[in-house]
């Protein structure tokens, strides 16, 4: 495996690990479809955060550069 995706999975558990917080679900490498109109590939989500903010489901996406 190369070393430069060696280095983002760590990065990315490393993050992971700072949002594991009760309340928040954490899942990595989420398919999720695009937001351009039209578009039916699906993009890949490094880090997706979700929890709820008085009632409200939030999602917090992490995207890869």
């Amino acid at each position: 495996m190369d070393t430069t995706v060696k280095i983002g999975n760590a990065l990315e558990r490393i993050v992971a690990l700072l949002h594991d917080l009760p309340g928040i679900k954490i899942q990595t490498k989420v398919k999720l479809p695009s937001i351009r109109s039209g578009s039916k590939r699906k993009r890949e989500i490094d880090i997706l955060l979700t929890s709820s903010v008085a009632g409200y489901p939030v999602r917090i996406a992490n995207l890869p550069t």
